[in-house]
């Protein structure tokens, strides 16, 4: 009997060694000699699949902390993390695999998880492209040049850009809650408003703001912290999630229905885009809903008129925010060698989709030429290689003087004599001077 506790005691001190071994070589050896096992956390990667595995896999790439304007903070994290790494072990090391180490790990971390450094070259095939959003990301990247360059000169030429505070700025485009305006941007689908959110994304990127950008519904509701419990009855809210809320009208309404009594809060944070702008009655709410010929849903937002951000500067009530054009062709440009060497005898006609007009006729020319949506750099070139700049030759050669009048926009003189010329003159209607 005595011999059979002994073997259990030796079998039980051996468990107890083994154990406190394997406690020393986890948190005290690992920690002073910095072995794969504390930092690429491989109880994890034991788990993984073979993509996430491929995710992790940095073996043989040299990684350098990139010199970007746009990441300024970007070497000091990278510094900060390899000598601070052990003030959130479990976050960084457990939780996300970093390698204190190496430099492609922290790269990593900071430009996929945290987005103070730019995503490495080598690793953007790994992400999912959002195809809905694709005509939006083009335009974006098509103008980046120019958005760079602005940038660059605002900061050297205004100093008090330098000195801006940075907002945290959510913008929920409502309106492409509905996916399929977004999937139909290449083949009919209003692109207006496309155009005025990209620029406005672009815009709010370069000035160095904190953006959080959702087409969903359920992210809208996330990132506000709505609650079912607060629809009913407000709370006080210790501290907004955002500075300012930009939103088109239906991203409104959505909002308001999540927040229910909470949507106070934000009334003031709200920029509504309204490409035409809103009148002060349609915005008023008491009035909209009490006026039995109101029926817009849209009606009633009870913000400041300021608040509604327009394309065009229809109402001098609200706030012109426009868009983005390109940048105008240099005239010497224009009529280079190049250039003259590609022009051709045509003409260049602007028109709308057939599907949005009615279009009688007896024949289809076979010499009309229909180039489809351009983009703006497109357009220009195509513009330049055109000889006849008439926009209008029939009534410049059919009708003429005194009731159409062609002359060059840059001749002031030509302009002003034109202009003394056709208030000195009575002109009978064309259709009755035919007669």
């Amino acid at each position: 009997m005595r011999v059979k506790i002994g073997k259990l005691t030796v079998v039980l001190w051996l468990i107890i060694v083994y154990l406190a071994a394997q406690l020393w070589i986890m948190f005290v050896y690992d920690k002073k000699k910095g072995t794969p096992r504390d930092l690429a956390g491989l109880e994890l990667m034991d788990r993984a699949s073979k993509s996430e595995n491929l995710f992790f896999n940095f073996e043989g790439k040299n990684c350098f902390i990139p010199d970007d304007w746009l990441y300024p903070l970007c070497k000091y994290k990278v510094e900060w993390m390899r000598s601070s790494w052990q003030a959130n072990k479990d976050c960084y090391v457990r939780r996300n695999r970093i390698n204190p180490a190496n430099d492609c790990s922290l790269l990593i971390f900071f430009s996929e998880v945290e987005s103070w450094c730019p995503v490495l070259s080598w690793r953007k095939h790994l992400f999912q492209p959002n195809e809905n959003r694709q005509w939006m990301r083009q335009r974006i990247t098509r103008l980046w040049p120019d958005w760079s360059q602005a940038a660059k000169h605002l900061e050297r030429n205004k100093p008090a850009f330098k000195e801006r505070l940075v907002k945290n700025i959510f913008v929920y485009m409502g309106v492409y809650s509905q996916q399929k305006w977004l999937e139909n941007a290449y083949s009919g689908a209003p692109l207006g408003e496309m155009v005025q959110w990209s620029d406005l994304i672009a815009s709010l990127y370069v000035l160095g703001h904190n953006i959080t950008v959702t087409t969903d519904r359920n992210e809208m509701k996330r990132f506000l912290g709505a609650n079912a419990d607060d629809r009913a009855c407000a709370r006080r809210l210790p501290q907004k999630a955002f500075d300012l809320i930009f939103v088109d009208y239906i991203g409104r309404m959505h909002i308001a229905f999540a927040l229910g009594a909470m949507r106070q809060h934000y009334r003031c944070n709200y920029r509504i885009l309204d490409s035409f702008g809103t009148e002060a009655e349609f915005n008023f709410a008491e009035y909209a809903f009490n006026d039995q010929k109101t029926k817009n849903p849209w009606a009633g937002a009870d913000v400041h008129l300021r608040q509604i951000m327009t394309m065009f500067p229809h109402s001098p009530d609200n706030l012109f925010l426009g868009f983005v054009v390109d940048k105008a062709v240099a005239v010497e440009t224009s009529t280079s060698n190049e250039t003259l060497s590609v022009q051709k005898p045509i003409g260049l006609l602007y028109g709308k989709k057939a599907g949005y007009l009615r279009i009688d006729q007896t024949l289809i020319p076979d010499y009309v030429v229909n180039h489809g949506i351009l983009k703006g750099d497109d357009l220009q070139k195509l513009l330049r290689k055109t000889k006849v700049t008439s926009q209008n030759p029939y009534m410049e050669i059919f009708v003429g003087e005194p009731h159409v009048y062609t002359i060059n926009i840059d001749n002031l003189e030509a302009v002003k004599s034109t202009l003394k010329k056709i208030m000195s003159s009575q002109v009978r209607n064309l259709i009755v001077a035919k007669q």
